[in-house]
């Protein structure tokens, strides 16, 4: 996990990630993806305590005593995916590079236990196999329960690819099936004395920076 202080360092480990996506031609995709590509924010906001915002002179007073304060932290996840699509080994053309063939069945297996994920969290089973694959554990917390989920699927229009494009219906079908239920995650955390002073400095910062 890196810890990203400004959005130019997001943009930037962004840039990072997405230089390391491998794509390949097949016989069924000239830009193919050849992985996953999962890209996981882990957001925490709190009101930043300064003089005049909710502190005023009990601030003041509080950083001289080097006492604590407390204030509501929020916290969030956001996963971004781009899965790989799931290509037919002879269609594709994987069956005859060694290399292909073994990162169309690691695809193929993971689309699997996503898949089945679906199912399990559709029907309302006891168990849902979070840990058959390293994407479905991943992603765990953002298939069902408290969080919010958006499926895009790209399908073919044309008729030799029929049943991919059914695969895939099929698919998004059982993602919709899944019930969620967001609620805001918030918890009341306590602020040392050097938390509130590097606040202070930050906003200092920011302020001289005119932002």
């Amino acid at each position: 996990m890196t810890r990203c202080e400004t959005a130019e360092e997001l943009l930037q480990l962004l840039e990072t990630g997405r230089k390391n996506i491998i794509y390949a031609e097949t016989k069924m995709n000239k830009s193919s993806s050849r992985s996953h590509a999962v890209l996981q924010l882990h957001v925490t906001r709190r009101a930043r305590m300064l003089e005049g915002q909710g502190g005023g002179s009990d601030l003041s007073a509080s950083l001289r005593m080097g006492e604590l304060v407390k204030t509501t932290q929020l916290t969030g996840k956001l996963s971004v995916v781009d899965l790989a699509g799931s290509e037919r080994v002879k269609r594709s053309g994987a069956d005859e590079d060694g290399r292909r063939m073994k990162e169309a069945i690691n695809i193929n297996t993971s689309l699997l236990g996503l898949s089945n994920v679906m199912k399990a969290l559709g029907s309302g089973s006891t168990h849902v196999p979070y840990r058959d694959s390293k994407l479905t554990h991943m992603l765990s917390d953002a298939l069902g329960g408290n969080c919010r989920t958006s499926l895009i699927v790209c399908a073919s229009p044309a008729a030799v690819d029929a049943s991919e494009t059914s695969g895939t219906l099929d698919f998004g079908s059982r993602a919709m099936k899944v019930a969620v239920n967001a609620s805001v995650n918030s918890t009341t955390v306590t602020l040392d004395a050097a938390t509130l002073a590097a606040d202070l400095s930050t906003a200092m910062r920011l302020r001289a920076e005119g932002g």
